[in-house]
Formats: structure tokens, sequence, C-alpha cells
């Protein structure tokens, strides 16, 4: 009975300081709070260290890394991504920040740990426009950073519809200002860099056209997707030579660096009924929307 008793009370006295080596009483995030353009790899991986009473690092924990908010994705296209922590206790995961222009959160699970919940931010990366400390929110396709709104500087010269909003819509600009108008860091985009973009976006599940548009505010039922993050907005245009604003909830035209003649510049238009994005000559005198692209 004795040696019954005494052999119980090494195996519990084994079995506590198993636990206690194993059980993660401390978990540090490291990476947390990234920054990055919307439809990008996170510039670090999200990475995790357990620690036992002890401060030790655990070796051997299966972590499951998880999508808790937002439309990012782990590495290999998945919601859900499992690692082992190695012998210094990390374990981490490979995220890429999705299209929406909001925090976008990814949590950790770990047995045998019932501490406070492991989740990691990402957050969107903004570009501050030193002229006039207006920020514009970025997204990245096809290795190319864009601005993911319509540009808002208020040159001289420019307009802004009166029945939108330009600090939503942005502002509309004549091909000539049009050329000055970017962020410094930015550039105007040609139209080789449009087709570029347009090709990286290709029409896998959606029309190129559906995966560019906003999800609000264009006529005829005709919202788009958003699913690159670029959220294009129908402002339309002014034409100059007969004084009118045109197109607003039907078109968005975008100015290149591009033209035609002394007289006709060349933008990339997307109508609320195209598939794609087209390329069209019209006067510079027109005002249009401008998107920026990074040097």
């Amino acid at each position: 009975m004795r040696q019954y008793l005494l052999l119980s009370i090494i195996a519990l006295a084994l079995f506590t300081v198993s636990c206690k080596k194993w059980t993660p009483l401390t978990v540090e995030k490291i990476n947390d709070n990234q920054v990055a353009p919307l439809n990008s790899l996170l510039p670090q991986p999200l990475k995790i260290k357990a620690l036992n009473h002890k401060n030790e690092p655990i070796e051997g924990l299966k972590v499951r890394f998880f999508i808790k908010n937002g439309s990012g994705i782990l590495e290999g296209n998945v919601y859900e991504s499992y690692d082992t922590t190695d012998s210094e206790g990390f374990a981490e995961c490979i995220f890429y920040l999705g299209y929406d222009a909001n925090p976008q959160q990814v949590e950790v699970d770990m047995k045998r740990y019932d501490g406070e919940t492991v989740i990691f931010t990402a957050n969107p990366e903004y570009a501050q426009d030193t002229r006039d400390g207006e920020k514009y929110l970025l997204t990245k396709i096809g290795g190319v950073v864009w601005t993911a709104q319509n540009i808002r500087y208020n040159e001289p010269g420019s307009r802004a519809n009166p029945d939108f909003p330009s600090n939503v819509f942005g502002r509309l600009y004549d091909w000539y200002d049009a050329q000055g108008v970017c962020p410094a860091g930015f550039r105007l985009p040609t139209i080789a860099d449009y087709q570029a973009m347009t090709t990286a976006v290709g029409n896998e599940y959606y029309t190129i056209g559906k995966k560019l548009k906003s999800r609000n505010s264009w006529l005829y039922v005709e919202d788009g997707k958003n699913l690159v993050g670029f959220d294009l907005l129908p402002a339309g245009n002014f034409i100059t030579s007969i004084g009118e604003y045109r197109g607003l909830g039907e078109y968005s035209a975008l100015w290149t660096t591009d033209e035609q003649t002394n007289l006709n510049g060349k933008y990339a238009i997307l109508s609320y009924n195209s598939l794609d994005v087209y390329y069209t000559n019209y006067a510079k005198s027109t005002a249009s929307s401008c998107r920026c692209i990074r040097e």
C-alpha cells in the first residue's frame, strides 16, 4: 500500500512538473501592428514566442494561425495555417493584407494555453501629401503601389463637382495640371502602367471592371466588388468647351501622361457598363480625375 502511494506521489509530481514545463504561461507577439499597402505581403512574418513558467522557450508546441477579421489571406491562399515552435519557442505565419480599408486581424490558437487571446493586427498604409496634409490609402497591384483614392489636392484651376463631396470623389484637373498634381514620391501613370495593372488584375472569377470599381455610387445597379483595393469611383469629368459636368455615377476618366496631339491627351476610362478599362483621346482642357503610382 505504501509502495503504491509513493508511486502515485512521484507520478503526480512528474505530471505537475511536465505541465509547468510545457504550458506556455507567456506568449510574446513579434511584428504586431505592421503597416502595408492593401493587397500586399506584410514586411515581416507574424511570430509568437512561447515561454514556460521559468521563462524558458517551449519547443514542439503546435500553433494555429487563422484569419479573425478582414479580407486578408495567409500564405498558400488559405484562411488558417499551422506551425510548430522551434527550439527557441518561435512559430510564425506569412500574412497578405486584403482589400478592405480597415485593420485586419490574425488570431493564434495553442493547445494547453488558456491565457489572454493572442491577436495580431495589420493596418493599411497611407501616404501623406506634404502640400496639404491629405492622406491617401495605398494598394499594391502587380508589384506597383497605387493611390487607392482619387487625388484631391486643391490645385488652382482644378474643379470639384458640386454634386459630390471632393473629399471622397477627389478633384478634377485638366491634362496640364494633372502632370504635376501627384504628391511627392508619386507620379502620374502612363497608359502602359494602366495596361500592366489591368493585366495583373485579370478576369478570373469577375471581370476587370467589376474588380476595380467601388462597391457604391455607380448608377444602374452596376456597383463593383473592389477586389484589389483600387476602389474606383465614377467621378465623371468637366467638359470645358460646353461648361458642363458629365458622367457622375456613370464613368471614371483618369488622366495619363500620354498625349495624342498638342490639343488632346489620353486617359483611361471605365464606364458603368464596361468589362474592362479602355483608352481614348480627349481635349487637354477637359477636367478629369487622377490616380498616382509610387516611384
